[in-house]
């Protein structure tokens, strides 16, 4: 039921956010909106189907521990 509950939040949000990104046919704009709406979709569907998503903190910690040489 959550599922659905966030598969229709995100079908109202795209109805009313997209369609004047469409209507003023800016393409950026578009395909930007699809994969960061895309990619925000993914991840509120595996939260509410219970896998654990993995924190980028320590891959972000050591890339940067790389770059630095700390």
């Amino acid at each position: 039921m959550a599922v659905f509950g966030v598969i229709l939040a995100y079908s109202i949000i795209i109805g009313i956010e997209f369609y004047p990104i469409v209507k003023k046919k800016k393409r950026k704009n578009i395909v930007l909106y699809l994969i960061a709406m895309g990619a925000s979709l993914i991840i509120n569907l595996l939260l509410v189907l219970g896998i654990s998503i993995p924190n980028p903190v320590k891959p972000i910690e050591k890339l940067i521990t790389m770059i630095l040489g700390k």
